[in-house]
């Protein structure tokens, strides 16, 4: 086993140290990104190659949009509106199981849109070539 997969097996250890202990998530995997990069072991470009993949920035995007929401009190306020009076968890089941349903086909055909972009343009450039 040669320096880079010892060096990549002690980032990846102090990485789950760190989520186990609860740090940062975020920090951590970057400063891993990073420690990786500086020692060579990839490059700059293969670090940030994932960062252009349409469908990882309308997760990431989404991800912001919800701390956003929750921040604010607006799921708070969602959540009333769509809970209403419910007075039996068979009532709370039916109104949220209508939003939720709405909810998701507009998050799954984002996402999709996203899969099929991509797919087009690897399908492209693989045309291109022959």
């Amino acid at each position: 086993m040669g320096w880079e997969a010892l060096f990549c097996l002690g980032v990846l250890i102090a990485v789950f140290a760190g989520l186990i202990n609860n740090r940062a998530p975020d920090a951590l995997l970057l400063g891993a990104v990073v420690l990786v990069s500086i020692a060579g072991i990839i490059s700059p470009e293969e670090a940030l190659v994932g960062f252009s993949n349409a469908v990882m920035l309308t997760v990431g995007v989404l991800y912001v949009v919800a701390a956003a929401l929750r921040e604010t009190g607006a799921l708070d306020a969602v959540g009333s509106c769509v809970l209403g009076n419910a007075k039996s968890e068979r009532g709370v089941f039916v109104r949220m199981a209508g939003s939720v349903t709405a909810m998701s086909a507009f998050l799954n055909f984002q996402l999709r849109m996203g899969f099929s972009q991509e797919g087009m343009r690897h399908f492209q450039l693989r045309m291109r070539q022959l």
